[in-house]
């Protein structure tokens, strides 16, 4: 539980420390520090416990799949970052949340996964609650150029972050 807090308010804090940390670095390079960290320590970890034995095993199929996995990560991370710079933090945290939406219809296309009335359901009630959100925010972009193009940049980013999940 503790965890689980700790993620969720890491989670809720982190568009305004982009936000922050994009006044004095840019997009490309925040997200190359953080991919640089994220890699030095995963890597030393995996390395330490023996994780990185199985890569061997990959085929070239298996590694351009990674290698596209990975494009799409990074997509995600730089698209959003870019997003937040032209729009609110606040906006930008609930738009990225298309993100598992477009990942659950992925798998019904890519995977072909069934879905109970309940969880359509579900998917209509999400889909309701981010068209509403949509409605209103239309109205504040209308007036604003850059607010509508951090907007899309963020969304965009979310179907990065579901082409990385779905491969």
């Amino acid at each position: 539980l503790g965890l689980a807090l700790l993620t969720a308010g890491l989670w809720a804090t982190l568009p305004a420390a982009l936000k922050i940390a994009l006044g004095s670095l840019d997009a490309w390079t925040l997200t190359w520090v953080r991919f640089l960290f994220a890699f030095v320590v995963l890597a030393t970890w995996l390395g330490l416990r023996g994780g990185l034995a199985p890569l061997r095993h990959l085929g070239s199929g298996d590694w351009l799949l990674l290698g596209f996995a990975a494009v799409m990560l990074i997509g995600n991370y730089l698209l959003y970052l870019l997003g937040v710079q032209y729009t609110t933090p606040g906006n930008a945290q609930l738009l990225i949340q298309a993100a598992p939406l477009l990942m659950a219809l992925g798998g019904i296309a890519v995977f072909g996964e069934r879905y109970s009335a309940g969880q359509w359901l579900g998917m209509a009630a999400i889909v309701a609650g981010l068209g509403l959100f949509f409605a209103d925010q239309s109205g504040v972009s209308a007036g604003n150029g850059r607010y509508g193009l951090g907007s899309t940049l963020v969304l965009l980013g979310a179907l990065s972050w579901a082409l990385y999940a779905l491969a």
